[in-house]
């Protein structure tokens, strides 16, 4: 069986009566083809990941038999018994054993497991392919890299919603899915997005430099409150609302808790810390409304969260941490994001809590953020909406938002009021740090509140907006970043590269950057003019220097070491313009080399290149070459 066709996936799929989506079939023929020994898929949430791993172990294991496969879920008993439950919804295509505490008793060629509780096993057998999930959490933990060792994987395939941590690294292949992927293919509800303010104070000191409130800061009783108050009034409007779109009035403060605990439909709320939590669910049962506080401390389990999945009969679900990865619920209606990150990964895995598919039921987050940093926030948001578009999804490795213009206090020394007693201050002026998304007001309508509220409504907006608006913002900025390279090649064509870089170098910078002047083939040379790198270009060099040698080429430096780089990628115009370039040499050529000479002083002198492949085969001295020469 051909696993590598796209024929043999969608049969996959149909012999379970389904069809794949859109993008399933491309993603799972190109991790299989993968060379690399890590391989990541970085599907977003709700692309259905664990579907496309079952299918990838089932095929695998159609080709070898004998395939030993061994997938760390989530360290959370809940996320590895929904990879189960996974598995049996397709029909069991294999057998596997579930790992509960030792591994003694290992007789499963498939075998599912938490780190927890294969980290101390002793007698741990090897396996063909270890599988990741939730790799951005535990992958570079100490505990899965000792489980990885004693396993000895050919193969590592990495699951993650979110893949900013193997951006740029060279050890990794990805896989990307996005989200507009998964929402263009039908998979994804539709989506409201709303900022809103609250009583909270959080000043910027507040923040760790994961961008998450310091665990230790209190969110008060009365705050809590009076945010959820009005949260809940929102909510409520929404309900009322035929358009089921934010109004440009103040939302009313009397709700009909009977009827918003009947219509409001499951609601997740995630939480700072547990304090936090537990006054959100001391509220909540105050007003009525059944709901469950899963945390370390009253659920250290688990089984909270089972009884939520099973008793539909529970509202709101309120969590810190564990309901946030990998919690695949689709009855969620709402999501209220009480924790105040501004870490966009952490946004994005909560945003995709509420993306999942639930009929033609339209779902809302919402993001409260403290009323004194509501600007810097509604640019997080937005620089969190970017990811789900591919370019920055692909490129965002968890620090380097290009152009997204974020004011950040810039701390300045004391200024004298004349004196020199240093007591007098002028005003700080915010900097703008250039990270890079699209700015809020293009994203977003922002709405006319009541400014007498302490908790308001700044701005909304909808999914397929944002995708819509993504994607004229990248086409539009790729388009004249292109126009501008152009432009600068004609005019400057003839003249020094510090001639052009002095009045033009922040488009250039931002094309190279961009990664657009390979696609123009704008380089410079070895007289740092700005040439086209083309196949008439090279040839022409190569005739006028009498090269014949790649090497002869390499020596020039400079325009040289570019051109091989170009001829390394053109493999036949390589072949046709440097006809003399020899093939790597075999090691049965190397040792006949060797032979010829007594003392490897002479061979490293004749042979240089042969004689560094030697020293890193180790075979320098396997042909009885001397060390030194004798006086």
């Amino acid at each position: 069986m051909n696993i590598e066709t796209k024929t043999s996936v969608v049969g996959w799929f149909n012999q379970r009566g389904m069809e794949p989506l859109e993008y399933q079939p491309m993603a799972i023929i190109t991790t299989i083809r993968s060379d690399k020994k890590k391989v990541v898929l970085a599907a977003a949430p709700n692309s259905g990941k664990t579907t496309m791993t079952i299918c990838i172990i089932d095929l695998l294991k159609e080709v070898n038999p004998n395939l030993k496969v061994l997938i760390l879920t989530h360290n959370q008993v809940i996320l590895r018994d929904n990879f189960v439950k996974n598995i049996e919804k397709l029909g069991k295509p294999f057998n596997y054993q579930v790992i509960e505490g030792g591994c003694d008793d290992i007789t499963e060629d498939i075998v599912i497991g938490l780190p927890a509780s294969l980290n101390n096993c002793k007698n741990l057998p090897e396996f063909d392919l270890v599988i990741v999930d939730e790799a951005h959490e535990y992958y570079k933990e100490k505990m899965v890299q000792r489980i990885i060792r004693k396993a000895k994987p050919s193969r590592q395939i990495l699951l993650t919603g979110t893949p900013s941590p193997f951006i740029g690294e060279k050890q990794y292949d990805l896989v990307y899915v996005t989200g507009q992927d998964v929402y263009e293919a039908g998979n994804s509800a539709e989506v409201f997005t709303e900022i809103c303010t609250s009583t909270y104070f959080i000043d910027h000191k507040d923040y760790n430099p994961e961008g998450d409130v310091r665990k230790s800061y209190n969110f008060g009783k009365n705050e809590t409150t009076v945010t959820l108050d009005d949260v809940m009034s929102k909510v409520y409007d929404r309900l009322i609302s035929k358009m089921r779109q934010p109004k440009n009035y103040a939302y009313s403060p009397l709700v009909d808790w009977v009827f918003l605990n009947k219509n409001m439909g499951r609601t997740m709320i995630a939480c700072r810390n547990q304090s936090q939590a537990k006054k959100v669910g001391d509220y909540f049962t105050s007003k009525g409304i059944k709901n469950i506080v899963s945390i370390s401390d009253s659920d250290s389990d688990n089984e909270l969260l089972r009884v939520w999945e099973e008793k539909q009969e529970y509202r709101v679900l309120i969590v810190v941490r564990r309901g946030v990865l990998g919690f695949s619920d689709e009855t969620i209606i709402n999501l209220v994001d009480m924790t105040m990150t501004k870490n966009i990964n952490r946004m994005f895995q909560l945003y995709n809590r509420v993306t999942r598919k639930f009929g033609n039921t339209k779902k809302l987050y919402i993001k409260v953020v403290p009323a004194n940093l509501a600007d810097y926030h509604c640019v997080y948001v937005s620089g969190m909406l970017c990811m789900l578009h591919e370019e920055w999804y692909t490129k965002f490795n968890g620090k380097n938002f290009y152009e997204m213009k974020v004011p950040i206090k810039k701390n300045r020394p004391k200024r004298t009021n004349g004196t020199g007693n240093g007591k007098g201050r002028g005003k700080v002026k915010p900097r703008i740090e250039d990270l890079g998304c699209i700015e809020p007001q293009e994203m977003f309508q922002y709405l006319n509140s009541n400014k007498s509220k302490l908790f308001n409504p700044e701005c909304w907006t909808e999914m397929g907006t944002v995708i819509s608006r993504l994607n004229d913002y990248y086409n539009v900025r790729r388009i004249h970043t292109e126009t501008i390279l152009d432009e600068i090649y004609s005019k400057y064509q003839n003249k020094k590269f510090e001639e052009m870089w002095k009045s033009e170098g922040a488009a250039i910078a931002t094309a190279r950057r961009k990664n657009i002047h390979e696609k123009l083939m704008l380089k410079y040379n070895i007289h740092r003019t700005w040439v086209y790198r083309n196949e008439d270009e090279i040839e022409q060099f190569i005739k006028e220097n009498n090269i014949t040698k790649q090497q002869e080429l390499r020596n020039m430096g400079g325009i040289g070491l570019k051109y091989i780089d170009w001829l390394s990628r053109n493999p036949e115009v390589r072949n046709r313009l440097l006809p003399s370039t020899k093939k790597s040499i075999s090691m049965e050529e190397l040792f006949e080399t060797m032979k010829k000479y007594e003392y490897a002083q002479d061979f490293k002198k004749n042979h240089p290149v042969l004689y560094t492949k030697a020293r890193r085969k180790d075979v320098l001295y396997s042909t009885g070459l001397k060390r030194h020469i004798k006086n």
